[in-house]
């Protein structure tokens, strides 16, 4: 996670802190501009906090549950080729207007309705997965 305290992106200096187990993660990601997920609870933390955030799922669950979050442009699939991945990162730093927009629309997904959405994705995602069933893969 990253903050603009701790960021500069001018060519001349790039300070990015690595953060492994802050006791202040809430506070960090309260006011953090751009988080980076893999698509677990950290996710619905950001996109309730209405930090848009480049999003790397680990597994094929975390691939269809991040689906809602990409449907509704509250996130974004990294990409693992380190230049794309700069590429995302600036594009997103640069652009205000579309961290705006991610950031609202994140916490309507997560707020309010939002969070009876997500509620019963779980929940029939979670049947699926008691069920045994395929997932299209």
């Amino acid at each position: 996670m990253v903050n603009d305290s701790e960021l500069s992106l001018s060519k001349e200096q790039n300070n990015i802190s690595f953060l492994k187990n802050p006791g202040n993660i809430a506070e960090i990601m309260a006011s953090t501009h751009i988080g980076i997920s893999n698509g677990g609870t950290s996710l619905m933390e950001f996109t309730m906090l209405g930090v848009p955030t480049i999003i790397f799922p680990q597994s094929e669950r975390e691939e269809t549950f991040i689906s809602p979050f990409l449907e509704r442009r509250c996130g974004i699939l990294g990409s693992i080729e380190r230049h794309e991945f700069i590429k995302q990162f600036n594009q997103l730093w640069e652009d205000i207007t579309l961290r705006k927009s991610m950031s609202e629309t994140g916490r309507k997904l997560i707020d309010g309705l939002g969070a009876i959405r997500i509620a019963e994705a779980i929940e029939s995602f979670s049947r699926r997965i008691m069920n045994n069933e395929s997932f299209g893969y």
